[in-house]
């Protein structure tokens, strides 16, 4: 009885602390895709993006969300910034972002767009991170 005890308890902690590793995994990467996601949400909101240079990826140790920097159109007075609060935000290309500074930016989706509008990118110079840190 009491080897019996002692498995459900080995069974018990191993759920734990994979339910905790799976948790606290460190997703310090972005890939390609993910990338385009971003540019898809900025083109839907915005007009006359004709390039877009991301700059860094990174968490935010404090809230556990992620941010990635960029430029617009090769202008650095149009350096900006997105977050997410979870890291699956990335893998959605669908929705809109808001930009700041508003004044510098405007207002996001200006044409009314729906969310889901589907969003050609290839006519947008994009300069990728690595997919790899």
């Amino acid at each position: 009885m009491r080897k019996k005890y002692m498995l459900v308890v080995v069974v018990i902690l191993l759920f734990i602390i994979g339910g905790l590793v799976m948790r606290f995994k460190k997703n310090d990467t972005i890939s390609i895709e993910q990338q385009n996601n971003i540019v898809k949400r900025i083109a839907r909101s915005y007009e006359n993006i004709d390039e877009i240079n991301f700059l860094k990826f990174y968490q935010n140790k404090k809230t556990g969300s992620y941010g990635i920097n960029f430029i617009l159109n090769n202008d650095k007075t149009l350096s900006s910034g997105i977050s997410f609060r979870m890291y699956d935000d990335l893998n959605k290309s669908e929705g809109f972002v808001g930009l700041n500074p508003v004044s510098v930016f405007g207002e996001s989706n200006p044409n009314n767009n729906p969310s889901d509008l589907e969003i050609d990118i290839s006519q947008i110079k994009i300069v990728y991170l690595k997919e790899s840190r």
